[in-house]
């Protein structure tokens, strides 16, 4: 009998959980992304709250009306927003003008990790893995107290994920010229020569100090997904740890890691606004073609995304060994 039931469990779909940031560059992409595993036949859940759920709805709603018999429907658990005295137009997070609305949705996102502990532990039991917005650093542990693989997602492609952990990393070293903002800084070792003015750098010590508590708890996930295709940066996803997927286990150190290089993008959503040029309007409308193409059956994305769920199936058999 138990075997039987063992039989039946790994018979079940995936189930992931995705927790989105709370703004809508980072929830739209991430509910994009909850689209394209549906798919794939990845149950997905995504857990945000009232104004968040209304702003993805209409996503969910297209996704779940799909009639392929192999996807599965996208399910949304709606927390309630932190009682931080924010009404529902400033819990977008946009918009945020005074500085003591800013602390209060700065509040709110902290505050967010209990409703998040209290899913995984009703939960944990039925989960494959957690996507997480790189924001919520805090959900590695979270996740990892439970035994659920993390995946990060911060909603940016793979290039400007290696510009700005170079800088992180090499910060000390790009200040020749002291505070002059019109100084040029290069960032060597990239597959593409970049040069930044000191003006358009990260220097403030607390940004800094955040986004090193965000890569490090990356580099303590099971993997990481981009918002990108391999078309559009190939050099960059090889030069960012080679394109592979999933790691050997609910990775809790840097050498388990491995990356999901350039591999999952929801949609390319193209908007030609004052774009000048008939050989620039041409390129982006290429490239939406082939972002288009790299989610459907045998484009590059599809692929990458098979491989995970591949990968997550294996971890799954292995667990119940």
């Amino acid at each position: 009998m138990a075997d039987k039931d063992e039989e039946q469990q790994q018979q079940q779909p995936l189930h992931i959980l995705f927790f989105p940031f709370l703004i809508p560059g980072h929830l739209i992409p991430m509910a994009d992304i909850a689209v394209v595993f549906a798919a794939r036949g990845v149950r997905c859940t995504i857990l945000t709250t009232p104004v968040q759920a209304s702003i993805i709805g209409s996503i969910v709603d297209r996704a779940n009306s799909n009639d392929d018999l192999s996807s599965q429907s996208v399910h949304v658990a709606v927390v309630p927003f932190p009682d931080v005295g924010l009404p529902p137009a400033g819990q977008r997070g946009t918009g945020l003008v005074s500085q003591e609305d800013k602390v209060k949705f700065g509040r709110a996102v902290q505050l967010l990790r209990e409703p998040f502990e209290r899913f995984l532990a009703d939960s944990h039991a039925d989960l494959d893995a957690v996507v997480s917005d790189g924001f919520y650093h805090w959900s590695v542990d979270v996740a990892a107290e439970y035994g659920v693989p993390r995946l990060m997602f911060l909603g940016m492609g793979v290039f400007a994920r290696s510009c700005s952990e170079h800088v992180l990393s090499q910060e000390h070293r790009h200040n020749p010229d002291g505070d002059d903002p019109d100084a040029v800084v290069s960032l060597p070792g990239l597959p593409h020569g970049v040069e930044l003015r000191r003006s358009q750098m990260m220097k403030e010590p607390h940004y800094l100090e955040f986004f090193r508590c965000v890569y490090a708890a990356g580099r303590r996930s099971y993997g990481e997904l981009f918002n990108s295709f391999q078309e559009l940066e190939r050099d960059s996803a090889e030069h960012y740890l080679g394109v592979s997927v999933g790691a050997r286990d609910n990775a809790s150190s840097a050498e388990a890691h491995q990356v999901i290089g350039g591999g999952v993008i929801a949609k390319c959503v193209t908007r030609l606004m004052e774009v000048q040029g008939d050989v620039m309007r041409k390129k982006v409308e290429d490239l939406g073609v082939k972002a288009r193409d790299a989610v459907e059956k045998g484009g590059s994305s599809y692929g990458d995304v098979g491989r995970l769920v591949d990968d997550l199936k294996a971890r799954r058999s292995r667990q119940r060994d």
